[in-house]
């Protein structure tokens, strides 16, 4: 359910997410009901969609509510909920179609507000998004609530948002890590933990972030277990309904958790989305695969043709960094990616690297740290000027030296 993750390929789906890899990297994901970034995304249980890399979005499945009836393309990235959707065009404006799914009158009918935005996510009755300001804004059937300052008391910029399914309210992670949330707090899903965050997002009543070390916290109702996540350290998550899945930092693997779709395919995973009762991913070679109900297949045909099979353009970027580096010692760290031709470069895409470092175009990050601190984050871009660019975040702290 959100838009404009870290790497432009994405499945469009009660929850979506694009991935880097390697310890301290993170992306964005999806909350319950819609997408993330270029993406994939799963609407309700038998619906998905992906864009391609050239911005046309294809979808596939059963939709009796018109999800499937999107506008022409290009966009760059797509949020679905069970009978609505909306995406961000390349000028950052939003466009829905669909409708709330109470859908009782014209009154539900889901219209985006005006502006300029960087990512939406979508839930059943409500949706979330974050403005080129950076400021959060939610629409939806619980407009009137959300609107009371005592229920959205949002100040600040914001990275990532999810809005909780089920529910009026939502999370968002600030620029500085902290996760808020706002709205409903029966089952706890309003109260947050402290630390420092990479990546969110939300399902029924139930709301995951991976924290900058890479393990996942959850909090809220967590039925069929889905506030209690795997041990170890991801990347990116998505959760749909009470399933969650997170992608693993070491070799792009899936662990997931809560009510049971099955088994997800063994490929390293660029993308994921999951929807009440489906999921997909997308491959690091730009293969969709989908578990869960088995009703979806791609309907414009020739899915494991080669001149297909890499329309999505998924790569990432590999690598990781040491959780310390030393005032005054020689630093030498190599990042690479999945892409193998052409071949990407790299570049600081937003934050500043420690004063003495620097990043080659080859992904090599070299040099002598001279300045104590936390630099966090920083984010890297690697372009081949012909996949979608993909972004990976890092935590560089530099202690001082002895």
């Amino acid at each position: 359910m959100r838009v404009r993750s870290m790497i432009r390929t994405a499945l469009i789906g009660a929850a979506l997410v694009a991935v880097p890899s390697a310890a301290a990297l993170s992306t964005s994901s999806t909350g319950d009901g819609g997408l993330g970034h270029q993406g994939l995304a799963a609407a309700g249980s038998d619906l998905m969609c992906a864009i391609r890399a050239d911005g046309d979005l294809h979808c596939w499945g059963r939709s009796s509510f018109s999800v499937a009836d999107h506008p022409e393309g290009p966009f760059d990235g797509v949020s679905a909920a069970r009978r609505a959707a909306c995406g961000l065009r390349p000028d950052q404006t939003m466009e829905c179609w669909g409708r709330w799914y109470s859908d009782i009158d014209h009154r539900n009918q889901v219209i985006a507000p005006e502006g300029t935005y960087t990512k939406v996510d979508l839930a059943e009755e409500q949706a979330c998004a974050i403005g080129t300001d950076g400021q959060v804004t939610c629409f939806g059937r619980f407009s009137e609530m959300l609107a009371l300052p005592s229920v959205m008391p949002i100040e600040g910029t914001f990275s990532d948002v999810a809005a909780i399914h089920d529910d009026y309210g939502g999370c968002g992670i600030r620029t500085d890590g902290g996760v808020a949330c706002w709205g409903d707090d029966t089952w706890g899903q309003a109260s947050p933990p402290d630390g420092t965050f990479t990546d969110i997002a939300a399902g029924r009543m139930t709301v995951c972030a991976i924290r900058t070390s890479g393990t996942i916290d959850c909090w809220g109702r967590g039925l069929y277990g889905a506030a209690d996540p795997p041990a170890g350290r991801y990347t990116a998550l998505a959760i749909g309904g009470d399933t969650g899945c997170a992608i693993g930092a070491d070799d792009g693997s899936l662990a997931c958790w809560g009510a049971d779709l099955g088994e997800p395919p063994e490929v390293p995973a660029a993308a994921l989305a999951i929807g009440d009762n489906i999921a997909g991913l997308i491959g690091t070679t730009g293969v969709v695969h989908t578990w869960g109900e088995t009703r979806l297949w791609p309907v414009w045909g020739g899915w494991d043709e080669p001149d297909q099979r890499h329309d999505f353009g998924a790569f990432r970027i590999l690598g990781s960094v040491p959780d310390l580096l030393t005032q005054g010692q020689p630093v030498e760290i190599t990042f690479g990616t999945t892409a193998i031709e052409p071949r990407p470069e790299f570049r600081v895409a937003a934050g500043v690297l420690p004063p003495g470092l620097h990043l080659s175009s080859e992904g090599r990050l070299t040099g002598v740290p001279t300045e104590p601190g936390d630099y966090d984050p920083v984010t890297l871009a690697a372009d081949n000027g012909q996949s979608p660019i993909a972004y990976a975040t890092i935590a560089l702290t530099v202690e001082p030296e002895s």
